[in-house]
């Protein structure tokens, strides 16, 4: 399953320690992933003879290709907060103390934003992963039409033009 894909609003993880097996891959579904400089994700399924489950198979190969995935699989090399960051598997490394903080100010942020238009982006990323480029286009086109309807696209029109944050009010 795609990043956070079960979910329509968005999912933040804040990994503070070890990320094993179906750790890791809980955490890698994450619409936004955020690590304290200590933590440590490691997909140790190939060192008890399994292979990666909980999305996991999914976010490796799509994020990294086959040949990494594959080596991160069969290896059980742990990967260090700062190298999951260089390859892209999470959004941001954090001191441990400021870790809960940052992925509550994410959080919140994100719970603040427009929810049918964050909803409707995950929809069309979702897409996006394994479908053609004029599908994704046309899911693009369809979600615009759905967001530019919404109140929050009214809101954040006015609120541009008053030169002021938008409050978007939407159930989240």
């Amino acid at each position: 399953m795609p990043r956070g894909a079960k979910y329509r609003k968005p999912v933040v993880a804040a990994v503070n320690g070890l990320a094993v097996g179906a750790g890791m891959g809980l955490a890698l579904v994450c619409d936004l992933v955020l690590a304290a400089e200590e933590a440590r994700f490691t997909c140790a399924f190939g060192n008890v003879g399994l292979v990666p489950d909980t999305g996991l198979s999914s976010v490796l190969v799509r994020t990294l290709g086959h040949a990494r995935a594959y080596e991160l699989a069969t290896s059980g090399r742990p990967l260090d907060a700062r190298e999951a960051l260089d390859l892209g598997l999470i959004n941001a490394v954090v001191p441990a103390g400021d870790l809960a903080a940052e992925a509550q100010a994410r959080a919140d942020a994100l719970a603040d934003g427009p929810a049918t238009a964050f909803a409707l982006t995950k929809r069309v990323f979702r897409l996006a992963a394994h479908s053609p480029v004029a599908d994704v286009i046309a899911a693009e086109a369809d979600a615009q039409g759905t967001a530019a309807r919404s109140p929050e696209h009214a809101e954040g029109v006015a609120a541009f033009t008053d030169k002021r944050r938008p409050r978007f009010t939407e159930a989240h």
